[in-house]
């Protein structure tokens, strides 16, 4: 399938993809590089910048030279300038949404169903909690005067995953910004495009299904960018061998392979990086249990009651964010001691 890239993404992807520093792309002081694949079929897809410790404190400089400005705005002001980033970002939807499917895989469908609309949303969502939030707030301490004050931090850091960059992204920033910090984000190397699309774009907005085995076995695999895929490539040959190699240990360390999973390739695109879903049963000792796979991997726990269910997931390493799938929403929703 040959993909039809929009006018925007054409241009994008056309020249060496720059650093984005104090609204202006820029080179590396090295002028070094790396090539960003498709992993829908393992061709470049993009050249970026490589940087190193000069970009780095140019980056930092340049958002300590923002910040003064930038956390003098009212909430109000700067909640607007927020939103007009936000209205950018829905005009590049299409865009946005076929550069996070060229990059990493994923089936584009997702991507603007899922990854486009809710890093749009946590925009608008913290830009108006900006303006309801109580910076100043007296505390009822008998002879002292006490308060609790809310003031900007200053310069901020982002080191965000390849999973759901832009996602991930927006969800980081955006309570950053509102709050009246300037941000500082290095994207990973492997899936760099559409946090620097973005950065763009604020720019120009002037802005300094359950565990359900049948369903998993018909799950079509194929390139992101194609209509009728429902998972799409790994992001790179690494994390596929990663991935595969964490099932086999899983297995031998006992795990019941309801779904084995492994290695795929849709025919006429051999060079991608491609596993099919796999669903593991086993003990929560499991390597494939306790350990964050990054990939279509399930495992199955049985338990006993929501006591017991959410015990299990408070044994896990992670504070990641965990949702509850049930036909009976009354019971999904009430608390686990009852």
């Amino acid at each position: 399938m040959r993909v039809q890239l929009t006018k925007n993404v054409a241009d994008f992807l056309q020249s060496p993809v720059h650093h984005f520093i104090g609204g202006q792309f820029k080179t590396s002081a090295t002028s070094a590089t790396g090539q960003v694949l498709n992993p829908s079929d393992g061709s470049v897809l993009a050249t970026v910048a490589m940087g190193g410790a000069a970009e780095v404190d140019e980056a930092v400089a340049a958002a300590w030279k923002a910040f003064p400005a930038w956390s003098a705005l009212s909430p109000n002001e700067r909640a607007a300038k927020l939103h007009r980033f936000a209205e950018q970002l829905e005009k590049h939807t299409a865009d946005l949404a076929l550069i996070e499917s060229l990059d990493v895989g994923k089936a584009i469908t997702a991507a603007e169903g899922f990854d486009v609309p809710f890093g749009i949303e946590a925009l608008r969502y913290f830009a108006n909690l900006s303006t309801h939030a109580h910076y100043d707030t007296p505390l009822a301490i008998k002879n002292i005067e006490a308060r609790t004050h809310r003031a900007p931090y200053g310069v901020c850091g982002f080191v965000f995953p390849w999973n759901f960059p832009f996602t991930l992204l927006l969800w980081g920033i955006a309570p950053a910004l509102a709050a009246g910090n300037t941000v500082v984000v290095k994207p990973s190397e492997v899936t760099p495009l559409s946090s620097i699309f973005a950065a763009k774009l604020a720019a120009e907005a002037g802005i300094p299904d359950g565990v359900a085995v049948a369903a998993l076995k018909e799950t079509k695999t194929g390139p992101g960018p194609a209509r009728e895929t429902q998972m799409g490539p790994l992001v790179s040959e690494t994390q596929r061998r990663r991935i595969i190699r964490y099932l086999e240990n899983g297995v031998k360390a006992g795990a019941q392979a309801i779904l084995p999973g492994g290695a795929s390739t849709p025919r006429g695109y051999e060079g991608g990086f491609y596993v099919q879903p796999s669903l593991l049963a086993s003990s929560p000792d499991n390597v494939c249990c306790r350990k964050e796979i990054f990939g279509p991997s399930a495992f199955l726990l049985k338990f006993k009651d929501e006591a017991g269910a959410v015990s299990l997931v408070n044994q896990l390493a992670y504070g990641l964010a965990n949702s509850v799938w049930s036909s009976d929403l009354k019971r999904a929703g009430r608390s686990p001691s009852k």
